[in-house]
C-alpha cells in the first residue's frame, strides 16, 4: 500500500468531496429503484459496485494513510501491485 505524498489543496479537496457525494447520491437512487422493481436489478447492482469502487478509490487514494490502497487496488484488487513486479522491461 503506497502512501500518498502530495496533499490536496482546499479546492481539490472540495472537488473530490463533491464528486464522492454525487456518486453516493446516484448509488442511493439506483438502490432505491432496484428495491422498487423500477429497473434491472443486476444492472443496478453492477452500477452501484462501480460507483462504490470509484468512491473508495477517490477517498482512499487522497488520504495521507490509505485504509486499503490506491485506485489500482480498488479497481483491480490487492494482487495488482504484485503482478506489476513480474513485468520485465525490454
Amino acid at each position: 500500500m503506497a502512501k500518498v505524498t502530495t496533499a490536496l489543496n482546499a479546492a481539490q479537496l472540495r472537488a473530490v468531496l463533491h464528486t464522492i457525494a454525487r456518486r453516493a447520491d446516484v448509488a442511493r437512487d439506483l438502490l432505491i429503484a432496484a428495491a422498487q422493481d423500477d429497473c434491472d436489478r443486476l444492472l443496478a447492482i453492477e452500477a452501484v459496485i462501480a460507483l462504490i469502487t470509484d468512491i473508495g478509490a477517490m477517498s482512499d487514494g487522497h488520504g495521507e494513510y490509505p485504509a486499503f490502497g490506491n485506485a489500482d487496488y480498488w479497481r483491480h484488487g490487492d494482487p495488482f501491485a504484485a503482478l506489476g513486479k513480474e513485468m520485465r522491461n525490454g
